[in-house]
């Protein structure tokens, strides 16, 4: 179990020091981080509102998944549902992708 922690918090600060310059709208346009999306390419306010706005959803996500990571460390009872532990990341990621999609449907078109 305490491998599993690791690696949830591992990734969830990955997440995180990925996303914070994103979020705070330090990285400009470039072919390497951020959304890679034809609108996002329009301009630069179009580039800083959708990173913006993605990488709050998923500093959120990366911060559960720390929280889940030490929640390993933490001990549980014999029978504890180990599986749902493991699921819980993947189960976490579908409120912030919802969101995401929303808000990419709610604009003009984002695709060509």
């Amino acid at each position: 179990m305490h491998s599993l922690g690791t690696t949830y918090i591992t990734l969830g600060l990955l997440l995180v020091l990925i996303n914070v310059p994103l979020y705070f709208k330090m990285i400009g346009p470039n072919p390497f981080l951020g959304v890679r999306i034809a609108k996002a390419f329009e301009s630069d306010e179009n580039w800083y509102r959708i990173n913006h706005y993605v990488a709050k959803q998923v500093l959120v996500w990366g911060i559960f998944i720390v929280l889940l990571g030490i929640f390993c460390f933490l001990p549980l009872p014999e029978n504890s549902c180990f599986y749902i532990i493991l699921a819980l990341p993947l189960i976490a990621a579908i409120p912030p992708v919802i969101m995401i999609m929303r808000y990419i449907r709610n604009d003009e078109k984002w695709f060509l």
